[in-house]
């Protein structure tokens, strides 16, 4: 998707999490962006050895045998090395659309300066963004066990993981360790959200065709938005 919008003062586009960020010390001193991690860890800090080891990690967390921990480990070590540089190479497309946008724009509205931005799945190519998704999805898993009052095992949910990472990784420039901090603090009140949500996601879906309505499901995207659940909750009070 691409949008348009006025340009507002730099001041204001400054997000409230990353200062509150800023000010935690030891937090404030951390720079994990991909290129300091490789820096600083050599070839271990490359993207694709990083994602040979999760995927080892994550493979004997969850018990598999020999063959099937090193087949995921080099799967997520090639997922991570090719599909930011896919992503990359379809979003170049993206530029020169936006680049004519901006011109006939400009014509339309004169001496108004104005933004051109794409969806949050332009960022899915930078390393930041998969390298945090991956590090997530086992983290997020295990918080869905001991979080209290929740109620959801995310499995098809995890797809929405990296649009996430790609929402915030500008506002927290690229730094890994900001980034799964801040999506693993968000994923909170999503599964609450989400765990309270389940009947009324229950009945649409069945109502929809597209699950079992016998079956109590809900999801991060649908579930677990917060805006959505308002809406639900003020219109129920009409009802």
């Amino acid at each position: 998707m691409i949008y348009v919008s006025r340009k507002v003062n730099s001041l204001r586009m400054r997000s409230g999490y990353q200062h509150i960020l800023e000010q935690i010390p030891g937090v404030n001193k951390i720079n994990a962006s991909p290129e300091n991690i490789r820096k600083r860890m050599g070839i271990f800090g490359e993207l694709g050895v990083m994602g040979v080891v999760i995927g080892i990690v994550i493979g004997i967390l969850a018990g598999y045998n020999y063959g099937a921990v090193l087949q995921l480990g080099i799967s997520i070590g090639v997922l991570m090395v090719f599909l930011p540089k896919t992503v990359s190479v379809l979003c170049e497309g993206i530029i020169p659309i936006a680049n004519a946008i901006i011109e006939l724009v400009q014509e339309k509205f004169g001496d108004r300066e104005l933004y051109v931005g794409v969806d949050c799945a332009a960022l899915l190519g930078h390393p930041s963004v998969m390298a945090s998704a991956v590090i997530l999805y086992p983290l997020i898993v295990l918080l869905a066990i001991v979080l209290p009052g929740n109620s959801l095992l995310p499995i098809a949910s995890l797809a929405i993981v990296p649009y996430w990472c790609g929402a915030v990784a500008p506002q927290l420039k690229g730094n890994v360790f900001r980034i799964v901090l801040f999506v693993l603090i968000w994923t909170i009140p999503v599964f609450l959200i989400a765990s309270a949500q389940a009947p009324v996601h229950t009945l649409t879906m069945g109502t929809l065709g597209l699950a079992d309505p016998t079956v109590v499901n809900s999801s991060f995207d649908m579930g677990g938005d917060p805006l959505g659940a308002l809406i639900i909750r003020i219109f129920a009070l009409f009802s």
